[in-house]
């Protein structure tokens, strides 16, 4: 999931939920003689269930998570990670209560919800297409994932070449091309979560890499040149008389094209060119 996925996905989890659940809560906590209070564990039980129903009231109950209740999908996914984890740890005391406490209906009713919430952020949290917890990981992506949604080329070629010139010159014992940069480029866009996809084929060729983003879709075409001469316009040349954007003009996103030069001499980007196609 992409961060647009990711809140629909769990806004309508709770839409889908929320009656049902609440009307359980209200008939648990108005039946005062039969209901859950009689039990050993009830009092126990019912905090659980107001700690439960709370969580949703003040975090989930939007149809706007980002950025109503959650600055970024890194706030909502370590949220979802924590809960997850305070559930589990409910859940387990829950399924170790005696067989004829868990056989009450209503116990049995808050156990399910638990295991429903336990579900939910286990899934997000395995589908989301980016470590987002991890704020060593996030911060890369999210610095290079800001550029290119606001079309910021320029600052995303920087950091592109920060991560070449990171690379020690003694690692270089073969011959380089455009191949190895190329490498370099898709192994980190990877890596760091991107949508990214290399030597993709269309009816006139193959496009060296393209990025997917919510709203945008980056064709990228890499040159190499052995004397440090920009390139740029000739890759974004290949791009327009190869017609590189035609597969994807149903789609209704924006598509830009990127060439980029790679340069022996300086063993980093010495140039780029970007153009909107549509």
């Amino acid at each position: 999931m992409n961060d647009e996925q990711l809140c629909a996905y769990v806004e309508k989890w709770f839409a889908a939920r929320y009656d049902k659940w609440t009307t359980i809560y209200r008939y648990i906590r108005m039946d005062r003689v039969n209901g859950i209070y009689r039990l050993p564990d009830g009092r126990e039980l019912l905090d659980a269930l107001d700690s439960l129903m709370g969580n949703f009231e003040e975090h989930l109950y939007s149809k706007n998570l980002l950025p109503v209740y959650f600055s970024s999908p890194h706030q909502l996914l370590t949220f979802l990670q924590n809960y997850g984890a305070y559930c589990e740890e409910q859940l387990k005391w829950m399924l170790a209560l005696p067989i004829d406490e868990k056989q009450d209906r209503e116990v049995g009713d808050i156990i399910e919800m638990y295991q429903d919430v336990v579900e939910l952020t286990t899934y997000c949290l395995q589908s989301y297409e980016v470590n987002i917890v991890d704020d060593t990981y996030l911060k890369p992506y999210l610095n290079m994932k800001a550029c290119l949604d606001g079309e910021d080329i320029g600052e995303f070629i920087i950091r592109l070449k920060a991560i070449y010139s990171s690379i020690p010159s003694s690692i270089h014992k073969g011959n380089l091309n455009e191949a190895l940069f190329h490498s370099v480029a898709h192994s980190v866009m990877y890596q760091l979560g991107f949508r990214a996809y290399s030597e993709s084929e269309t009816s006139e060729g193959r496009m060296d890499m393209r990025i997917e983003m919510n709203k945008h879709i980056y064709i990228f075409e890499f040159k190499y040149s052995e004397e440090d001469k920009d390139m740029s316009d000739d890759a974004l040349m290949q791009i327009n008389d190869k017609h590189y954007a035609d597969p994807y003009v149903l789609l209704g996103k924006k598509v830009i094209a990127v060439g980029v030069t790679f340069g022996k001499k300086k063993r980093n980007v010495i140039g780029y060119k970007s153009e909107v196609l549509n």
